[in-house]
């Protein structure tokens, strides 16, 4: 038996007059969650079929390298007094991705 997982990917653009990003999104957010934007048919993009049991593995090697780099890449970022373009940063921000999906 194999566990098969499909994604469907519906997508849509959508113009908002804001102040900034991140006050754009919440009002697309917003629009969404109240059913001002539906998504259907019409949006859809592309269908993956993917095993899930690769899936998994992939993840947990990603959470591995990156956990790798993290230790690594922290001690490095510290001993320099913490510069700002650092790629740590990235590496601490592609963790909070992979790992918490944000």
């Amino acid at each position: 038996m194999y566990e098969i997982e499909v994604i469907e990917i519906l997508s849509r653009k959508v113009m908002i007059e804001a102040d900034n990003v991140e006050t754009a999104i919440q009002q697309v957010k917003e629009e969404y969650y109240n059913e001002e934007i539906i998504l259907d048919y019409l949006d859809f993009q592309e269908v993956k079929f993917i095993d899930s049991k690769k899936k998994e593995y992939e993840h947990q090697l990603m959470i591995e390298i990156i956990d790798y780099l993290y230790q690594n890449e922290e001690r490095h970022y510290k001993e320099l007094n913490e510069p700002n373009e650092h790629v740590f940063l990235k590496i601490r921000t592609l963790k909070d991705m992979v790992i918490n999906g944000k």
